[in-house]
């Protein structure tokens, strides 16, 4: 019986390894939905919006796959604000490594804001 109880905590151990995978791949995929949608708001508005839900797309998913709001920042106005959306990761807790390692995309992350700046 201890054999198989090592074997059932090993493969229940796997299962949650491979549901972190799915959620953290579906927290990319929203991550990018959200992200288009903020390009649209620029382009539309020339700012930033306030807050994910003045995107006014009520299908828009704005929790990451493990269920949790994004954290969502705005800093400063006009052509020079930045804007941060960040998912915590498996393990909800900031930095970490891996699955729980935290997901960040926003002006930093790329320079094709430049070209509507």
């Amino acid at each position: 019986i201890p054999l198989k109880l090592v074997g059932l905590v090993s493969s229940l151990s796997e299962v949650g390894e491979l549901l972190d995978h799915r959620n953290r791949s579906e927290t990319v995929r929203r991550m990018g939905r959200i992200e288009g949608s903020i390009d649209d708001y620029w382009m539309r508005n020339r700012k930033y919006p306030a807050s994910l839900s003045d995107l006014g797309e009520p299908s828009l998913e704005t929790s990451d796959g493990w269920g949790r709001r994004f954290d969502y920042t705005v800093n400063g106005q006009g052509p020079r604000a930045t804007w941060k959306l960040v998912s915590l990761g498996a393990d909800g807790q900031p930095g970490g490594d891996g699955l729980d390692a935290d997901l960040e995309r926003g002006t930093e992350q790329s320079s094709a804001y430049d070209l509507f700046r």
